[in-house]
This record gives C-alpha cells, structure tokens and sequence, in this order.
C-alpha cells in the first residue's frame, strides 16, 4: 500500500494523479468538466461528443476510443418522439465490430427491443420487452447452449398468457 496523490481543478475534476507505484496520470476535460482524454501507461484514452443538431447528438456521447478499442454510440436523428434516444452501440477491439440495436416503442417510446451480436450460434438475438408486467423472456429456439431442463422451463414461462408481450427472435 502506498500514497495516492491527486490535483483537482477549480471545477472539482482531477487532472493530474499519482498511483501508489509513483506512475502519473493525466486528464482534460471540456468546458462542461466532460472528459475529454486521460493519458496512462497502457495508452491514451479520448471521450467525443456530439455537436451536430441535425445527428440529434448535442451533446451525446458519440465514441470512445483507446489504442486497443473502441465504442460508436448512435442516436435517433428524426425529429419527434424520441428524437436523440439512443439507437445503437458498435463495440470493435481487435478490428472487429460488434453492433447492439435499441429499438423503441412507436407512441410509448418506451424501449421495445434489443438485439445483441452474433455469438457462437447461428443469429443474434433479440431481447424483446412487455411493459406490463416489465419481465423479459428469451425464445427459446434462439438459445443453442442451454440444457434441456432449462428449455423445457423456459417453454412453459412462455406458454402462460399472462404476460405475453415478452419474447426474443432471431434477428434474420
């Protein structure tokens, strides 16, 4: 164990750091103490934010990135309900993209639906949510890896109408 050090600004935010191992670290920040990039050993880091108001991304985080990986976001640009919600993440390490969609109700605008990468199977699934009872359920001929006792469970929790708004499909 050793001593941390720390120098804040006059806003508060911590821009200078010194671990226990006498390693130092740095950040900036944007005029709205947003971080703009931290400098450590494994590299450096960078937060970008939105400024385009016909993106609907003012604002908004639109990427992350460090010299390993990297994260997109992305935001509903139509004007009306849910104007600037976010509609996607892109995950890409390694050079490889994986893409997460957000997909929301029409007139609730509540969120609808999320359809993660494809894994080791053979489509990416969607998580699909019903508000009544606020449960979520995955269909069951989407999960490859599962043991049959758990499928067998997951068959009969979709059979009972009482909340059938919940299911998850594969993604075509």
């Amino acid at each position: 164990m050793g001593l941390w050090t720390y120098s804040p600004n006059a806003f508060g935010d911590t821009y200078v750091w010194t671990d226990a191992k006498g390693q130092p670290f740095s950040a900036t920040f944007d005029r709205l103490s947003r971080p703009r990039t931290r400098l450590e050993l494994e590299g450096p880091s960078e937060w970008i934010w939105g400024a385009t108001p016909a993106l609907k991304n003012v604002g908004q985080l639109i990427e992350t990135r460090n010299p390993s990986y990297k994260e997109q976001y992305q935001y509903q640009a139509s004007s009306g309900i849910g104007a600037g919600r976010q509609t996607g993440i892109t995950f890409t390490a390694e050079s490889v993209a994986y893409q997460v969609d957000f997909e929301y109700h029409a007139t609730q605008g509540l969120l609808e639906q999320v359809t993660y990468p494809q894994g080791t199977g053979s489509c990416r699934v969607k998580h699909q949510y019903g508000y009544r009872t606020g449960a979520s359920l995955r269909h069951p001929d989407c999960l490859e890896s599962i043991d049959e006792q758990t499928r067998h469970a997951a068959r009969r929790r979709q059979q009972r109408r009482w909340n059938p708004p919940s299911a998850s499909l594969c993604a075509g």
